[in-house]
């Protein structure tokens, strides 16, 4: 009876934390709320469960978190800030055209470029957050984009595997660090469990720059 109740109690713990993505990914989806609006849905539902639910929030805790909050954001706000600049500075200086004109010099082959630029995408992921490089690469590597023919939208799909790929990457991706406080493990055990899982990430990296159709069959399939 002992062991009914506690599968019962997990399951309807596992049942309450998957209702969030499906409420915030859904609210999304059907139109219902903007991102920010549906990050605003995401804390009044943790919220309610902290309180009404599980009773483990605390005024207290409440003030730690809104505290916590508060420093990150702050954070955020002045790396964007700093990322802008760049931005405004790469458009004004048309460092983009000119940066294209830099590749087409040393190769006119775009699966070659697109290559030698995600492998900086993937360096300058290790250290940077993910708002903060679309800021400040985008405006730069969007014209050299469409000066070699490659479709915008198979260059966002990649950039964004790519920036997603190098959160996870040793020893400075920042996805470990979380990992590894909420699993109270170390860096070195998280990476080596992550090996596989970043093989088959590179992988399907490769295989998406390689062959674009993967990314824009369904964009073609929806806009016709």
């Amino acid at each position: 009876m002992f062991e009914v109740k506690e599968l019962l109690l997990s399951t309807w713990d596992a049942v309450l934390c998957l209702l969030m993505p499906v409420v915030v990914l859904g609210t999304m989806i059907l139109g219902i709320a903007t991102p920010t609006e549906a990050a605003g849905i995401a804390v009044a539902y943790a919220l309610f469960l902290g309180g009404a639910i599980y009773r483990e929030f605390t005024w207290p805790s409440l003030m730690e978190a809104l505290k916590n909050s508060a420093v990150t954001t702050a954070s955020i706000t002045f790396t964007i800030a700093g990322a802008s600049v760049i931005g405004w500075v790469a458009t004004a200086e048309q460092i983009g055209p000119k940066l294209a004109q830099t590749f087409l010099s040393i190769t006119d082959n775009p699966l070659l470029i697109m290559f030698v630029i995600n492998a900086l995408i993937l360096i300058l992921g290790f250290p940077l957050e993910p708002l903060p490089m679309i800021m400040m690469l985008i405006p730069i590597l969007m014209p050299v984009v469409k000066q070699l023919g490659i479709d915008p939208v198979h260059f966002i799909v990649v950039f964004t595997v790519n920036i997603q790929l190098a959160l996870l990457t040793p020893p400075v991706g920042a996805n470990l660090f979380v990992v590894t406080a909420i699993s109270k493990s170390t860096i070195l055990g998280v990476s080596r469990a992550l090996i596989p899982f970043l093989i088959a990430l590179l992988a399907a990296l490769v295989i998406l720059i390689v062959y674009p159709p993967l990314t824009l069959w369904l964009p073609k399939a929806l806009m016709g």
